[in-house]
């Protein structure tokens, strides 16, 4: 049981000391190496069917958990790597560089319909609403051509991302739509993190090219 009022109010613990706590609580409890992801969710996304999300809107993945961040928001794009990954036998098999042979093997079984296997940009991107990094995974083809409108915005720059109905008359999917910001963001990390961030993203772990299947960071939407 919860609610907004403090059960032992007390003046120490005031207004801006309970949002430097939140965000300690939030800063000391996201190690693991693993960044939260930005994903559009299709209606027919399983998220969606379970109710832990609207269909057409943003959603910001953590520890499995899903916070909606709607279906117009804006985010700092920082900066992009390939990515490639193919389920196979209960594994992820994840690549980031795109000349190697298993990402160019994984790209052609995209091309021909394979389910589970997806290989697009990566972009790392800051969210202000929710103060965190994020990856924001590009794999299907409606992504993939407008990921393009997010190359200007490389670099540090602000730019909006909403969510649009497409029907080609035979299927109705979401796509999203890139522009620039009308209003500054609300928050920015310090340029210390950012560049700490940039780093780690540019250098992913090179272990044995394999993760837990539980987290594909997309709705295997090939439209």
């Amino acid at each position: 049981m919860s609610d907004d009022k403090s059960l032992v109010p007390f003046e120490s613990l005031g207004g801006e000391l309970i949002e430097a706590d939140k965000d300690l609580l939030a800063d000391v409890t996201s190690g693991g190496g693993f960044l939260p992801y930005v994903q559009l969710f299709t209606t027919k996304s399983d998220p969606v069917a379970e109710g832990k999300i609207n269909g057409g809107e943003y959603g910001l993945v953590r520890d499995g958990n899903i916070t909606s961040l709607g279906k117009n928001m804006d985010v700092v794009v920082f900066t992009v790597r390939a990515r490639a990954f193919c389920k196979e036998d209960g594994e992820l098999i994840v690549v980031y560089d795109k000349d190697d042979p298993e990402y160019q093997r994984i790209q052609a079984l995209q091309a021909e319909g394979v389910t589970g296997c997806m290989a697009g940009p990566e972009f790392l991107i800051w969210v202000p609403s929710e103060k965190t990094f994020a990856t924001f995974f590009c794999g299907s083809k409606t992504l993939k051509r407008e990921a393009r409108k997010l190359g200007p915005f490389i670099g540090g720059k602000a730019c909006n991302m909403r969510s649009h109905l497409i029907d080609n008359g035979k299927y109705k999917w979401h796509g999203p739509i890139i522009n620039a910001c009308s209003t500054p963001p609300t928050a920015l990390p310090t340029s210390e993190d950012a560049q700490d961030m940039v780093h780690r993203f540019k250098n992913p772990p090179k272990q044995d090219k394999v993760e837990r299947a539980d987290d594909d960071a997309t709705d295997n939407v090939e439209r």
